[in-house]
């Protein structure tokens, strides 16, 4: 699959996303004051797009420089303060395996968690990847499972299932071919998307574990 730049249209013809770092890496990003936050109050309101160079998005490791952030931002926020939440995504792709996204560093600002950030930024960033890339056969990511603040329901009131253990994390995937996918966001807005593809062996060791080969037809 190509690494490409889309602009995508209201008729969405190719665009991507892409996951990747260690999991459970934590954002620090400052947090503004209950005035701010009042602006804009429910993840609804949020735009969600990738991230551009100007956009206040630190990690302390990543999984890959092939990988891309995708982001929760606050249009009224002030200049430099804009990221609410953020994940990191790269492409996989083996043969017979198919091809999925890797999804890591789930993370949402800490003035604005249990507004519904995480749930809206994961499903605008699977009904992209659906829509602009038919061919891929879902995501996955894993969960620290002993994590007191596990976000695995969360994770599974999206659609991701269980799929097992890779080393000592729990492994959930999203099929675009579930009913859950039909549940996706349709009003997509037009954003540029690009896709990364990784080959870092964590991920890739990962993919082997959940997932089962699929002989070739």
């Amino acid at each position: 699959m190509a690494v490409a730049d889309i602009m995508l249209t209201p008729a969405i013809t190719n665009l991507l996303l892409f996951g990747g770092s260690l999991p459970w890496t934590l954002l620090a990003i400052r947090s503004r004051t209950q005035q701010d936050t009042n602006l804009i109050v429910n993840a609804t309101q949020l735009d969600y797009r990738c991230a551009l160079p100007s956009d206040n998005v630190t990690r302390i490791e990543r999984l890959t420089d092939d990988s891309a952030d995708f982001v929760a931002v606050d249009p009224t926020a002030a200049e430099g303060e804009p990221v609410a939440g953020s994940l990191e995504y790269a492409l996989i792709s083996r043969e017979n395996y198919g091809e999925w996204v890797y999804i890591d560093a789930v993370d949402v600002r800490k003035d604005w968690r249990r507004k519904g950030v995480a749930t809206q930024m994961i499903k605008q960033l699977l009904a992209y990847m659906k829509k602009g890339w038919p061919e891929l056969d879902g995501a996955f990511l894993l969960v620290e499972p002993l994590n007191p603040n596990s976000p695995q329901n969360l994770y599974k009131r999206i659609g991701f299932v269980y799929k097992g253990k890779s080393a000592h994390y729990d492994g959930f995937a999203f099929y675009f071919d579930s009913s859950s996918a039909d549940n996706l966001p349709t009003d997509l807005p037009p954003t540029a998307m690009r896709l990364p593809t990784t080959n870092d062996y964590f991920v890739v060791d990962t993919l082997h574990d959940l997932f089962d080969p699929v002989e070739p037809k």
